[in-house]
């Protein structure tokens, strides 16, 4: 093991040297504490030192409480060698960021023990440092694999075959993982509804919740497809009813969602917008009444900015301050 020894006096510290060459260890050497101290902080520097508590300069105890100060991985184990045996030096030194304490003159028997306890709790605090990066990088796997799923299930592809208009979609989340969405209903080539859906919040239960309330109009509307006595197309006025009344029940009801995490939502068919869910007032009382989004469509030349004669359809949404 390498260790660093630190004394300004040459006897002592021949001493020490001698019995820590004897027991197999790489020995490096400080004459004082401030050469001890700027040792410790090179990128190769001893994972264990062994500083006297009486040197010119800085003392052991400053070199201990500076490297303690100092934010800096792995640890490095202290051992204060010193003649102070009062109960409040050692508690002094202790309470400074040394490990451990050795009183001269020493045991070489009692110095080695002490040695292979330090070595201890270096390997443990190595292999706590190995399985941290190890779940940091099983952590941003899973977070690039679910920004992966998120484009699956949150953002519907936009259609490719309406007639007389091109429509293309994109978002950029703040983080890799939101639960913003938009979905494409395409009717015909002639009538596509659009939704849009705003989770504050991010990461996965942002992205949880996104993707359950993105499944909400696909079955609204299935259901009114289904209980239609006629083979029309439900008006949007039912289909955001039925949702605002799922996503209210199910989402917005009190002590149902963390704050981080409420949902708003626009339905829009040709230019005009049905907010089916705003975000919920802060007040107990006002929650499941959903205060809604202020919404509106605007229609403006693309060829002002692309040099093509397709229209482009543009949403502002203008919210309260809750």
């Amino acid at each position: 093991m390498k260790i660093l020894i630190a004394d300004d006096d040459v006897i002592p510290r021949l001493f020490l040297q001698t019995a820590l060459v004897k027991a197999g260890h790489e020995v490096v050497i400080a004459h004082d504490g401030a050469e001890a101290w700027q040792l410790l902080q090179r990128a190769a520097a001893s994972r264990l030192a062994i500083l006297d508590w009486l040197m010119p300069g800085l003392d052991g105890v400053e070199v201990c409480r500076k490297v303690r100060q100092w934010d800096h991985a792995p640890y490095v184990y202290l051992i204060l060698l010193t003649s102070k045996d009062q109960h409040e030096d050692i508690i002094a030194g202790l309470e400074a960021g040394a490990d451990d304490y050795l009183i001269k003159p020493f045991d070489p028997q009692e110095l080695e023990a002490r040695l292979r306890a330090g070595q201890r709790i270096l390997d443990l605090q190595a292999a706590l440092l190995t399985s941290l990066e190890q779940l940091a990088q099983a952590h941003q796997q899973e977070v690039e694999i679910g920004a992966k799923i998120q484009q699956t299930l949150l953002l519907g592809q936009p259609p490719g075959d309406l007639a007389g208009a091109r429509v293309a979609a994109l978002t950029i989340p703040a983080q890799p993982m939101d639960g913003d969405f938009y979905d494409f209903f395409q009717y015909s080539a002639y009538c596509l509804d659009l939704i849009v859906g705003d989770v504050m919040g991010k990461g996965i239960p942002a992205a949880l919740l996104g993707a359950a309330i993105k499944s909400a109009p696909l079955r609204a509307l299935s259901r009114l497809l289904t209980a239609s006595a006629q083979d029309t197309l439900p008006e949007p006025e039912e289909i955001v009813g039925l949702v605002h009344s799922d996503v209210t029940r199910q989402f917005i009801s009190p002590g149902s969602l963390p704050p981080y995490a409420t949902p708003g939502s626009i339905w829009i068919r040709a230019g005009w917008c049905w907010s089916i869910v705003g975000r919920p007032s802060r007040c107990a009382s006002d929650v499941g009444q959903a205060p809604v989004s202020s919404c509106k469509a605007i229609i403006c030349p693309w060829d002002s900015v692309r040099g093509s004669s397709i229209g482009r359809l543009l949403f502002h949404s203008k919210r309260e301050t809750w």
